[in-house]
């Protein structure tokens, strides 16, 4: 099963009391239904003064560069973020490295997703866990962070459900969204940031 053509994706952290309290470097895997292993998401490097940063409540304003790789290490995308203070905004790209489009924070609610040319496409409501097209059709829905287990370890889980009628852009935007949530919504890899947030 392809990542970009899958309709239920899991995507899980490790959540143990190690991994997230001396977490700086953002990780998730990504699975199918069928527990079948779709990808890797992570950063190649962290820089040395971001590292303390990662650490405490700022994490999220710092910069992240995320890579979405296939199990045989081909890269299916690139999650981009600048140091941000309010409204950061994130850009992804596709496999040729051009630019898709992007997710902006309007608050902690509500994330307006962009095409390449700055025209809204699409909406994330976090609270809701609801993804709409422009015209407020249902494109995909997510299922909020639970504490979960996989091969004896615990994880953060979170499950997405794209629909048939999310194409193009916008449904790489939505698996783009939810692949990256900590950092899209400003969390960063701070565990206060995680657990209160969610």
């Amino acid at each position: 099963m392809d990542l970009l053509a899958a309709h239920t994706l899991v995507v899980e952290q490790p959540w143990s009391a190690g991994k997230i309290l001396l977490r700086t470097r953002y990780h998730a895997d990504v699975y199918d239904k069928r527990d079948g292993h779709l990808a890797t998401v992570g950063e190649r490097s962290t820089s040395r003064l971001a590292r303390p940063v990662r650490l405490t409540h700022l994490s999220g304003n710092t910069p992240f560069k995320l890579t979405v790789n296939r199990p045989d290490g081909v890269t299916l995308l690139t999650v981009d973020k600048g140091i941000s203070v309010l409204r950061p905004r994130i850009r992804v790209s596709g496999m040729d490295g051009h630019e898709l489009g992007s997710i902006e924070r309007d608050d902690r609610k509500s994330y307006p997703i962009t095409d390449r040319t700055g025209a809204t496409i699409g909406a994330f409501d976090f609270p809701s866990g609801r993804f709409t097209a422009a015209d407020g059709t249902e494109v995909a829905t997510m299922e909020h962070r639970v504490i979960a287990r996989r091969a004896g370890r615990r994880v953060g889980r979170i499950v997405l459900h794209v629909h048939p009628n999310a194409s193009g852009p916008l449904r790489v935007l939505v698996i783009a969204t939810v692949l990256a949530l900590d950092v899209v919504r400003g969390n960063g890899t701070a565990l206060d940031n995680a657990i209160l947030w969610n």
